[in-house]
């Protein structure tokens, strides 16, 4: 030929014809050479699928290092799960400050009680020791400044809410972490890596529960170097640390559970934060409701004997005793104006009625017995209001008690009930010696009663009766109402029996704090399970295909295989092949019966338009989703028989780019890589050659977040493909890319195909040429021409044509010529 100049350039159009197959292989990545191995030195050509056993333990390393890095490049969440109940102690503080009143010279009975003589002097009159009209200060009262104990100030349950606002919020700092990864479809991912769902749970658990235990340590030591909070300096440091570790391991569980249900069902992240929220404040809502405190003497008047009822006495009990009498509340009257009377608490120390004393037993026995009146029928003596957790597991019906306790709040304000109902009376610290007590034991244990009797007093098993509640009734006996309080019913037979039955005392002991800290366990291992159960039900779209719901009741499930079997595959045979495959979305057929074989060492390429189907293909043959019908199988794997097994053959590369923003590129080749199996050494040296094959060595250790779109599209490749994966799933890796990186790709590809199983999807004709050793066309789902890119020009392109500018007088002789060559 030649130009217009008439320069003359020699072009060899047979060789173009056959470039391709003259050029002869590329160098190979290292890598790649090992991917099929020879079975044992055969003479034969078979070869064998071998990839490497990566143990659960592996897996966990690698799953914790990237879990590591992603939770340390997140500043902000890390600080909040350090330090966030290091604020909620600092909130407590607030409203729990010890008062101006010293406690501790408060003079107080054995029964724990305050003389009711005390309160009232210092309460209502000017000088301590007058108690009569002339020494009342009828100004107003001066502010009820007496307590009944130590914690007072913890009774309302307030500053123990409070207290759970830093495990609140270390639990939501738990949920958005995860909750992102598995939104984003990098849950997915790693599934495809062939990640088992174990590990992924315990990968996100342990390092949660480290930082758990560091925020549980860090709120105890800011309470105890608080100083004038009396529970603060009574309760023990490890039993700080232990309840506030435990709630943020139950919570850590829940968390799990609202990520994996938001994650994949692309729920708001702001409803489940606002449940979370709202769980924070049902306990305490409830024990506003079945609740109740010490009141001002002011609404003292309308508690008559037998006609008011409470219920339990906040979240820890009251100290009381029998020794005042039936009435709740006394008056005396003015003289000066007789219709004014001033009336003031009879028992103020108790928010209850007195027990029953020998004149009461006598007035409700019947006539022929009121004269015989035996210790057993009455009961003097201590006995104590009951509190938020002895009604709940006590004496709440069975439906509020199950949806009560499966919130891990409610343990943990039951078991600051313990801590602070205990260390209330003078002299006592709560420690772990005191784990093992109920409520009531302990409730015992604060007052010093140990044996069987106090004085003349019958008591129940462990000292005293506690009671919860009072019911009464409209049957009158001797002009009475049958509304009484009892302790045990052993000691109450006879005792108005026949009209009332005794239900005022409890009969057993409520759940010990170490039994709270029990359930916290079990609803942190239930929400978590539960959790991993639901990711596999309802995996949510791109995370994989879904499981059955009886999935776990399946011996499969357990005992099937964990790895591919090793399989003679010759080189060029059949690795890959689908039989019929269908795959049906409502009423459009995305794929209508294809069957195809991929040869091993070979490049097949999927070419089509949008909605040809090439990509719902490749997201069966990874196990992505399941066919609608036929079959498909990778290496006599089944997708749909081995979904697990087949994943550890495949190496997928999605049409978007899933990546972590906050992990670099030789981090993200690391962890593919350790997950793959590719171990020691010898994984540093590969992750080298990938960057480089790939053109990221010079940007390794940028964070993917900076990354434009097609130095993305390289990093997927290449996370693809490292690892020894016998298939390769490449789904228009380069699409937006420039020529340059497109070239890139392309020698990469090319250059581990040696041993390997390659399946690239693209809509070019120019790189299903240069890539492809044979070419399957799709058109609406099915297929509509395969071949070699040469048989399939030879038999649907159009001929060769081209353009010759010649010097004039030697267009004859190139005419010639060009019919010779291609003649």
């Amino acid at each position: 030929m030649a130009t217009e100049e008439g320069e003359e350039v020699v072009v060899d159009v047979d060789n173009i014809a056959d470039a391709k197959q003259e050029e002869g292989p590329r160098e190979q990545p290292a890598e790649s050479k090992n991917i099929l191995e020879d079975d044992n030195d055969n003479d034969d050509d078979d070869t064998m699928v071998s990839i490497p056993v990566v143990s659960w333990f592996t897996q966990l390393w690698f799953a914790l290092r990237k879990n590591e890095l992603l939770i340390r490049r997140k500043p902000l969440y890390v600080v909040l799960m350090l330090f966030s109940s290091v604020l909620s102690v600092a909130l407590s503080w607030i409203v729990a400050r010890d008062g101006d009143y010293d406690f501790g010279t408060v003079p107080l009975d054995q029964c724990g009680t305050v003389s009711f003589e005390y309160w009232y002097s210092q309460n209502y009159f000017n000088e301590t020791d007058c108690v009569d009209l002339s020494c009342y200060d009828t100004s107003s009262s001066r502010g009820y400044d007496v307590p009944i104990s130590y914690n007072e100030k913890w009774r309302n349950g307030y500053a123990v809410t409070l207290m759970s606002v830093g495990p609140f919020l270390f639990a939501i700092c738990v949920y958005l972490i995860v909750e992102t990864e598995i939104q984003s479809q990098m849950l997915g991912t790693l599934r495809a890596l062939g990640l088992r769902e174990s590990v992924y749970w315990c990968s996100w658990w342990i390092p949660f529960i480290v930082l758990g235990l560091l925020n549980a340590i860090l709120g105890a030591s800011m309470a105890a170097i608080i100083e004038n909070v009396h529970a603060f300096q009574n309760v023990s440091f490890g039993s700080v640390t232990v309840s506030i570790f435990f709630l943020n391991f139950a919570l850590t569980g829940a968390s799990f559970l609202f990520a994996a249900i938001g994650g994949s069902t692309k729920i708001s992240s702001a409803l489940f934060i606002l449940l979370m929220v709202f769980a924070v404040f049902i306990p305490q809502m409830v024990l506003g409701t079945k609740s109740s405190t010490p009141t001002d003497a002011s609404d003292q008047n309308q508690y008559s004997s037998y006609m008011w009822t409470y219920g339990p006495s906040g979240i820890f009990w009251i100290n009381a005793n029998t020794s005042i009498g039936e009435a709740a509340s006394c008056y005396f009257q003015d003289p000066e104006n007789n219709s004014t009377r001033y009336y003031y608490p009879c028992n103020y120390t108790s928010c209850d009625k007195p027990m029953w004393e020998d004149s009461y037993a006598s007035t409700y026995k019947v006539d022929s017995e009121r004269e015989v009146v035996d210790a057993d029928d009455y009961f003097t003596g201590c006995y104590f209001g009951a509190g938020f957790g002895s009604y709940l597991y006590s004496d709440m019906g069975w439906l509020a008690m199950v949806v009560l306790s499966s919130i891990p709040y409610t343990q943990f304000i039951t078991m600051w009930g313990n801590f602070v109902g205990y260390s209330a009376m003078p002299g006592n610290e709560f420690s772990l010696d005191e784990f093992s007590m109920s409520a009531e034991r302990l409730a015992n244990e604060s007052i010093g009663i140990r044996g069987p009797e106090l004085g003349h007093t019958s008591l129940w098993s462990q000292g005293v009766s506690l009671v919860q509640n009072f019911y009464d009734s409209s049957i009158y006996n001797a002009g009475f109402p049958t509304e009484y309080n009892c302790p045990y019913a052993n000691f109450t037979d006879g005792l108005c029996s026949s009209i009332n039955p005794c239900k005022g005392s409890v009969e057993s002991e409520s759940i010990t704090t170490s039994g709270m800290l029990g359930i916290q366990v079990l609803l942190g291992v239930f929400f978590w399970l539960l959790a991993a159960y639901w990711i596999q039900v309802m995996p949510g779209a791109g995370n994989g295909s879904r499981r059955k719901w009886y999935f776990p009741f399946l011996p499969s499930y357990w005992f099937g295989g964990a790895r591919p079997k090793r399989r003679n595959v010759p080189e060029g045979g059949d690795g890959v092949s689908t039989e019929s495959v269908t795959k049906i979305y409502g009423q459009n057929h995305a794929v209508d019966g294809v069957s195809m074989n991929l040869g091993v060492g070979q490049v097949t390429a999927l070419l089509g338009h949008n909605g040809a189907g090439k990509t719902t293909m490749s997201h069966m043959l990874c196990c992505e989703t399941l066919p609608s019908g036929g079959s498909a199988s990778v290496f006599g794997l089944g997708v749909t028989d081995d979904p697990f097994v087949v994943r550890q053959l495949v190496g997928v590369c999605k049409q978007d780019d899933y990546l972590y923003p906050n992990l670099t590129a030789r981090e993200h080749l690391e962890l593919y890589g350790g997950l793959r199996g590719v171990r020691g050494e010898r994984l540093g040296e590969i992750v080298q050659e990938w960057l480089e094959s790939v053109d990221l060595h010079t940007v390794q250790n940028q964070n993917s977040a900076g990354f434009s779109g097609g130095m993305k599209r390289r990093l997927s490749v290449a996370c693809s493909t490292i690892g020894e994966r016998p298939f390769i799933i490449l789904d228009e890796p380069t699409t937006g890319m420039d020529p340059v990186s497109r070239r890139f790709v392309w020698k990469h590809v090319d250059g581990i195909k040696n041993g390997r199983v390659i399946l690239l999807t693209t809509h070019a004709m120019e790189e299903a040429d240069l890539l492809a050793d044979h070419v399957i066309i799709m058109k609406k789902g099915n297929i509509a021409a395969q071949g070699s890119p040469l048989e399939l020009k030879a038999e649907h392109g159009s001929s060769l044509q081209f353009s010759l500018i010649a010097e004039q007088g030697s267009v004859q002789n190139i005419a010639d010529l060009v019919r010779k060559k291609f003649a």
